[in-house]
């Protein structure tokens, strides 16, 4: 599995960034609680996020094959010709009798 994070960032995104930072540097420096009782809480939106990222990816995937699949089939709709509509001779012939010798 291969982590990448997005190459782009936003003006939203950043700013979120930097909330969140702050936001957590004020939580270890004035809660008072250890490493241990707060990194269950912290592993989660870390793991939050990588499924996130990875949702996005699938995603793009999904719509990508689905709208590829959906151009194909409307150029191969387009590409039949209904089979001709006249009537042709039959070609069965009728039932060969047994001959019986006795």
């Amino acid at each position: 599995m291969l982590w990448i994070a997005p190459s782009e960032k936003d003006a939203a995104s950043t700013s979120l960034e930097k909330r969140l930072r702050d936001a957590a540097d004020q939580f270890r420096a004035n809660s008072g609680l250890k490493a241990q009782e707060y990194s269950g809480s912290i592993l989660g939106l870390i793991f939050l996020r990588f499924a996130e990222l990875r949702f996005a990816i699938q995603r793009s995937r999904v719509e990508g094959a689905k709208a590829s699949a959906r151009e194909f089939s409307d150029a191969a709709a387009a590409s039949m010709s209904p089979p001709p509509t006249t009537p042709k001779e039959s070609s069965i012939s009728p039932p060969r009798r047994a001959s019986t010798t006795c």
